[in-house]
């Protein structure tokens, strides 16, 4: 029961807090791929595919936080899903790429979606075990 000075988040409070910035930062990556030109700063090999891991990583975990909303107690369903997500996310991104001028589709972008989601999604479950990291909206 939640304690009367702390109340429980109303459905709206949570809805905002977990979906809310899965929406704004889908958003936020149509925009930059919108761009025609690369991200700057230094050139290295596979900075693209590492952008791609740690970006899409955010997704994921984003994604698995919004899955609080859905009728699903399975933790490990949860993060399949937001996985599929991110992933799902990672081929529409490539498929909009395509046709910015200035730009083009690598399939190994999807790989590194994918696989950026699945690491950054199963470290997150794995922290939020610690009982300091128990925030109902984190």
């Amino acid at each position: 029961m939640p304690h009367p000075e702390n109340p429980a988040p109303t459905p709206l409070a949570r809805f905002t807090a977990l979906f809310l910035p899965l929406l704004l930062y889908c958003a936020l990556i149509f925009w930059l791929s919108s761009a025609p030109r690369h991200v700057p700063g230094p050139s290295f090999a596979f900075k693209d595919k590492i952008l791609h891991f740690m970006a899409f990583g955010m997704v994921g975990i984003l994604a698995f936080r919004a899955t609080r909303l859905l009728p699903i107690a399975s933790r490990t369903k949860r993060c399949a899903l937001a996985v599929f997500y991110a992933t799902c996310l990672g081929i529409a991104d490539e498929v909009h790429q395509f046709f910015v001028p200035g730009r083009h589709a690598d399939p190994m972008d999807i790989l590194a979606d994918a696989l950026g989601a699945l690491f950054w999604t199963v470290l997150y479950i794995q922290i939020r075990k610690h009982p300091s990291f128990r925030h109902p909206l984190l």
